[in-house]
């Protein structure tokens, strides 16, 4: 068991993020921008402080627990702190970087002038950290086991996100520009979550760009939300889910946008006119050399050999 001492500092964090939203819907831009960037310096001293929890003193030489305790401390300041992450290797992207700097600046001539900020520059830089906090959240603290995906403030945030409709734009267009993300991407495929269609398949798991979810039953996940299967089997309906040619899971589905058959745990992706239903037992889905000539799945296939 670990002997940490158990911090609030990614509640607190969260706290303040999901005030920035009030004041930010509210156009108090001054204290949108005091709140974020508190909450985003919270969490980033989160992840340092389970790197090693005496990097979070400004001089570690000065550790001890009592002082951490009792919160009587000099915090590592923001120079220092983004430079012990990246010493760690788990350091901000530059464009993160950048767009604290920025916020980080405008947040102290707030604090101590006068000073009028266009609503509109100030909403498209909050976008643009959010856009990067997200995933930093998701990499370094949910895969490395220190929150869990599903902590309730953290969903909040990402709901209050998905409808605001500046964010949305903008993390699409990140991704648009990614050309290797773009690849991954399989054409009409909806995530279960989010909705939107930026899921890449591979080695039976799944992970959504827009969301930055990582699935590991996503073949379940997707039919439960997409099909009612109560509905169809007590009305005699066809299952959506056919044997996957490549890996043999039941797993292929039929995606009308794209007119492609993808397999929802090996993520192969074939057009309709590559795959067709067998022929002879008109259950399993068959290779399509020549939409001419008739196409055997593997089971027929075996079966005109030994008969």
């Amino acid at each position: 068991m670990s002997d940490k001492i158990q911090l609030n500092m990614l509640e607190n964090g969260f706290d303040f993020i999901l005030k920035s939203f009030d004041d930010l819907e509210n156009d108090e831009l001054k204290y949108t921008a005091i709140h974020l960037y508190s909450g985003v310096l919270l969490i980033l001293k989160e992840r340092l402080y389970h790197i090693d929890e005496k990097l979070i003193f400004e001089k570690p030489n000065k550790f001890n627990k009592q002082s951490l305790k009792n919160g009587n401390f000099q915090s590592v300041n923001y120079t220092t702190l983004l430079e012990r992450l990246t010493e760690h290797n788990a350091s901000i992207s530059e464009e993160f970087k950048s767009e604290l700097e920025w916020l980080r600046s405008e947040r102290n001539k707030m604090e101590h002038f006068q000073v009028n900020v266009r609503v509109d520059a100030l909403k498209s830089h909050i976008v643009n950290i959010l856009v990067h906090l997200i995933p930093y959240i998701k990499l370094e603290l949910v895969h490395n086991d220190l929150l869990d995906e599903y902590d309730e403030k953290l969903q909040l945030i990402i709901s209050y996100l998905h409808q605001y409709e500046e964010y949305v734009q903008v993390k699409l267009i990140t991704i648009e520009k990614d050309e290797g993300i773009k690849k991954k991407i399989i054409d009409g495929l909806e995530c279960s979550l989010c909705s939107q269609k930026t899921v890449f398949i591979d080695g039976g798991e799944a992970y959504c760009y827009f969301c930055e979810t990582k699935f590991n039953d996503f073949t379940e996940t997707y039919i439960n939300e997409n099909f009612n299967l109560y509905e169809i089997i007590k009305d005699g309906g066809t299952d959506p889910c056919n044997e996957c040619p490549d890996c043999s899971s039941q797993s292929m589905i039929y995606l009308d946008h794209s007119l492609s058959y993808i397999c929802l745990s090996c993520g192969v992706l074939y057009s309709h006119k590559q795959l067709e239903p067998c022929a002879r037992c008109e259950v399993n889905l068959a290779y399509s050399n020549d939409p001419h000539e008739a196409a055997f799945c593997d089971y027929c296939l075996d079966f005109f050999k030994t008969n």
